[in-house]
């Protein structure tokens, strides 16, 4: 699919909005706005071609189902504290799991966008492994582990994804500088939920 345009800077321009969002007095996080920045790292994924096919299928379902999951339940808080009265909250496809595994995605690329901004000499394949064993890794079996990490060095080169990307480097590295910061406050706004609800993040 051709993504065209400037996808690197639509994708961090929403999260910076959302994060703009959060604060004290401030409304809950909605489900909609959540979703909508979700579904812009859509475009990113596309760029790293064929290669990066496994990643789309996990995340791009997951969105979806939350969107879609939005007219019930109109903020993030409202789809955790339904499972809660549903005593469902670990199943494979309640609201609470979705949210956290769009959580750990989000987590994976502030991580792999931190490994990119600690030099010109860190390659793509380098960083997406760190970013997998941080945030990922401790979740899935050895062998899912092995197949995950041999996946990724199929992954394009760091030169050959700035082209792509429609950017100079210097660009890129201030507009992932602006999503690991602004991803920040979104992933805290969801852990703070979790806390406040008494839910561990371990399945």
């Amino acid at each position: 699919m051709a993504t065209g345009g400037k996808p690197l800077r639509k994708f961090t321009g929403a999260f910076q909005a959302l994060a703009q969002k959060v604060g004290p007095g401030s409304p809950p996080m909605t489900t909609k706005d959540f979703t909508k920045a979700c579904s812009e790292l859509q475009s990113l994924f596309h760029l790293m071609g064929d290669e990066a096919e496994f990643w789309y299928d996990e995340y791009v379902p997951k969105v979806e189902q939350m969107q879609s999951k939005s007219r019930d339940a109109a903020t993030l808080e409202e789809l955790v504290e339904q499972d809660m009265a549903n005593n469902s909250v670990k199943a494979a496809d309640s609201n609470t799991t979705i949210l956290l595994r769009l959580k750990r995605a989000l987590e994976v690329v502030k991580v792999l966008f931190e490994q990119l901004l600690k030099g010109r000499g860190v390659e793509f394949q380098s960083a997406a492994t760190t970013a997998y064993m941080v945030v990922f890794a401790a979740h899935h079996e050895k062998l899912i582990q092995n197949i995950v990490i041999e996946a990724i060095q199929s992954l394009p080169t760091r030169a050959w994804l700035m082209s792509k990307i429609n950017e100079e480097e210097g660009d890129v590295l201030i507009e992932i500088k602006k999503y690991v910061d602004a991803s920040e406050v979104v992933i805290n706004y969801i852990d703070d939920i979790f806390a406040s609800k008494g839910i561990e993040m371990d399945w």
